[in-house]
């Protein structure tokens, strides 16, 4: 397969036939089979050219939000109850 496509770099119409030859259907189907074995057909498609961060990356921000999330708590927390102490 790869050498006939390897053999027509100016052209890039391939026919089964021309590729696989006289099995060409049950070629065609064991390539499409290990191409779905891949571990690489299993990760989620993504549009060229985007920006996106690793999964480690977004957990790390995600405990920096619940830190920050119970900080700001507390705080909010403190002040309000520093503020009704002097309403009293």
């Amino acid at each position: 397969m790869f050498e006939v496509m390897c053999g027509r770099v100016s052209d890039d119409t391939y026919y089964e036939a021309d590729v696989f030859g006289e099995d060409e259907p049950q070629r065609l189907k064991e390539l499409q089979d290990w191409l779905k074995a891949l571990p690489c057909s299993k990760v989620g498609k993504v549009q060229c050219g985007q920006k996106n961060l690793s999964e480690n990356a977004v957990k790390l921000i995600e405990e920096d939000l619940v830190t920050m999330a119970v900080s700001v708590k507390s705080l909010c927390s403190d002040y309000f109850c520093g503020f009704l102490s002097t309403l009293h």
